[in-house]
């Protein structure tokens, strides 16, 4: 049996080993142009803003590339050049039990944003308001996990404590949740602030002191 395309003595799928591996993939990229926002805090935006796992032209990379055969070493290099990324993914690998090397380019094409949580620490939005009094600030980061920190929209230094302004109510909930396990006293309220789609849109307050 002979190769299809060249003539030559035929290994698989009525090709020869160097037309199968020329006809086989070891991965594909999905998209030729990726356009996204960036904002200078670090986080981009394709359908949501994200902040990287490791940076943004690896974990774009990792979503915009399909794997068709067995890779066994991946690499991403990059240069910018204004606002676009040219991107070169090289991988090793076999496919049918054939080793294979390969390169592919894409372009990720910038657009400078500013992110919805610069947005609200530029606006002074918040949500929720922590008051710490007589408590240190040590005692809040030690519930507050660092990748959750930027919710922090103000830090607001007060008689006897701090003011801690956050841009999301639910994360306010957990913080308060983690404090009460310190044994501290905890006294919650909420201000009626407006209206949104026909309902009440209240701001939680949070009083943490110590016992007694």
């Amino acid at each position: 049996m002979f190769c299809i395309k060249c003539g030559k003595p035929a290994w698989k799928d009525n090709l020869c080993k160097e037309c199968f591996l020329e006809k086989n993939e070891l991965f594909s990229i999905k998209n030729s142009v990726v356009r996204i926002k960036e904002c200078s805090c670090g986080r981009y935006f394709i359908k949501k803003w994200v902040k990287p796992k490791k940076s943004i032209i690896e974990d774009i990379t990792n979503d915009n590339i399909k794997l068709l055969g067995d890779i066994s070493e991946k690499s991403v290099s990059w240069k910018r050049k204004g606002n676009k990324y040219i991107v070169r993914v090289r991988a090793v690998g076999t496919i049918g039990g054939l080793q294979k090397e390969e390169e592919k380019e894409y372009i990720i094409i910038t657009r400078k944003n500013m992110c919805d949580v610069c947005t609200k620490r530029e606006g002074n939005y918040y949500e929720a308001q922590i008051q710490l009094r007589g408590v240190s600030l040590k005692k809040f980061f030690s519930i507050l996990p660092k990748k959750d920190r930027d919710k922090i929209t103000k830090l607001e230094k007060v008689r006897n404590g701090f003011n801690i302004y956050l841009s999301d109510k639910k994360m306010a909930k957990k913080i308060i949740v983690g404090m009460k396990r310190l044994n501290l006293n905890i006294k919650p309220s909420y201000k009626l602030v407006g209206m949104k789609k026909g309902r009440k849109i209240y701001r939680d307050y949070y009083s943490v002191k110590p016992l007694g």
